[in-house]
């Protein structure tokens, strides 16, 4: 769930982040930056291509999220909601992207591959078609 306002200087986003990220792989946001302020709740990410590292997010606390940042959410706090305010710069140009095996891949060809892949093994596709969080 999410609510956006659009600013000349960039655009401030209420979220709210319900489950951890259902891909495997970690991703980019479109923006040239972006913060992202707990207000209720917390999570625990990954960084980094390979998941380097991990860092955990309580209320109160602001995770920088740059252009070329790489993670992945992979836990809610006690598994409930998270709310954040999340404030965003201009778009770089790239859109949403995820890191598989070293390489940027655009979402959208991403979820394409991940689609087809899924259809090959016979399984339902459980994806929204939405964006990662």
């Amino acid at each position: 769930m999410r609510w956006r306002f659009d600013t000349p200087l960039g655009s401030v986003f209420v979220h709210s982040i319900r489950l951890p990220d259902r891909d495997p792989h970690p991703h980019t946001h479109p923006f040239s930056w972006s913060r992202s302020l707990i207000v209720r709740g917390g999570y625990t990410e990954e960084r980094g291509a390979g998941a380097e590292e991990v860092r955990h997010y309580r209320p109160g606390r602001i995770n920088r999220i740059d252009g070329d940042t790489v993670h992945r959410i992979i836990g809610t706090r006690d598994d409930r909601p998270v709310w954040t305010i999340f404030v965003a710069g201009r778009p770089h140009g790239r859109g949403w992207g995820f890191v598989v095996n070293g390489r940027y891949q655009d979402h959208k060809a991403y979820l394409a591959d991940r689609a087809a892949a899924t259809d090959m093994d016979g399984l339902a596709l459980d994806d929204a078609g939405g964006e990662p969080s």
